[in-house]
């Protein structure tokens, strides 16, 4: 079963009209940045799943929204509303969660890729994940899937991906080690035991069975042991991280970080990972933190926002100094003092950001700053 060949099926001339028109781009940019967008998510759910837990999650996203009914069954219902600029509330939820901070930059390559403007490429996106997770849970539902058989599913779409994602794109999404084979898709450890009962031959007989079953709940030992150890270990990332590793905070809480989902080598994951090593002299950079002609963050810095927020809710001890770069040290301020009302809103206490601004170019910087220990006194 080809995923993209069920959707593209949709997209024909009568279908593709009234979407470039609400975006107003010509019906061949819109079509050729869909052709973009959608393998672009289907790559981002495929590296999820390439961690033992990935599956399970989006499994349980798919069959949540089933539950509510928010998945689009059609591309008719998923662009009833659509027009140009920034995707809805529901959707930028959506895009955060498969996505997170690579969002800004999977949008401005599918700009660049097709010629459509990044505002459209934002719209689009917003528009072909939930069709694609109407897809899935389409999938998923007739064929009475679980978690490990979504994996699966996902897994099967590799040769289809290789075809239609552009290299650039798979850079981006950072999943060339999937689509080359070289990481395979992890299956959630609940269909461990039924596939070690499923490989023995019915010839060997119930004592082959039985043994097999052990073998199982021993590989399963051994599986929980490797990971949860070293739980003071790296934290965050979705595809190319282990989601399970807890970061300790060095005394600050003992926060565990492993349910965030943290896009790896994004913003977010550097910051929970100097906090799990207690680097506070390390300088993180707000790659993607960029701010529109009115000094307001733009929709994908505000997602890279809100994963650094869910960090620093995890550690409430912690402080951080965020300094920005313009022409003058004012403009500079102005910019670090855009992204701390982003953070507030996202719950995080005034009193734990500190801002300041330097005169010239380059991408914001946040920077640790020690709090009280969660025992008292300072660290």
């Amino acid at each position: 079963m080809n995923i993209l060949s069920l959707i593209e099926t949709q997209l024909t001339p009568k279908t593709i009209g009234p979407i470039s028109n609400a975006i107003g781009e010509t019906p061949e940019a819109t079509k050729s940045a869909l052709g973009t967008a959608v393998p672009g998510l289907l790559g981002s759910l495929l590296g999820k799943a390439s961690s033992p837990s990935g599956a399970t999650e989006l499994f349980n996203m798919l069959k949540q929204g089933g539950g509510q009914g928010a998945w689009p069954q059609s591309v008719g219902e998923a662009t009833q509303g659509m027009s140009a600029g920034a995707p809805s509330a529901a959707q930028q939820s959506l895009l955060g969660s498969l996505l997170g901070s690579k969002l800004g930059p999977v949008a401005d390559f599918i700009s660049g890729h097709t010629g459509v403007s990044s505002g459209s490429a934002m719209s689009l996106l917003g528009m072909a994940a939930p069709m694609l997770m109407g897809t899935l849970h389409k999938q998923v539902s007739s064929q009475g899937l679980g978690a490990a058989g979504l994996g699966q599913m996902l897994s099967s779409q590799v040769p289809f991906l290789k075809d239609a994602i552009p290299p650039g794109l798979s850079n981006t999404l950072g999943i060339n080690n999937v689509l080359s084979g070289t990481q395979k898709i992890a299956q959630p450890a609940e269909s461990t035991l039924r596939q070690a009962a499923s490989t023995v031959s019915p010839a060997r007989g119930a004592g082959a069975l039985k043994w097999a079953g052990v073998a199982a709940v021993l590989a399963l030992l051994g599986w929980f042991i490797s990971t949860h150890s070293n739980r003071g270990g790296g934290v965050g990332g979705t595809s190319e991280t282990n989601l399970n590793a807890v970061a300790t905070g060095q005394g600050y809480g003992q926060a565990d970080m492993s349910s965030l989902h943290l896009p790896p080598g994004g913003p977010a994951d550097n910051v929970a990972k100097a906090i799990s090593s207690g680097d506070w002299n390390k300088t993180i950079d707000l790659q993607g933190f960029s701010t529109d002609s009115a000094g307001d963050l733009t929709e994908s810095a505000k997602v890279g926002v809100g994963e650094i927020g869910k960090v620093l809710a995890a550690v409430p001890n912690v402080k951080v100094r965020i300094t920005g770069h313009g022409a003058t040290e004012e403009a500079g301020v102005n910019e670090a003092d855009s992204i701390k009302r982003a953070l507030t809103a996202t719950g995080i206490s005034e009193d734990r950001i500190s801002t300041s601004g330097q005169t010239g170019s380059g991408n914001p910087t946040l920077n640790l700053e020690k709090g009280a220990s969660p025992n008292g006194g300072a660290q």
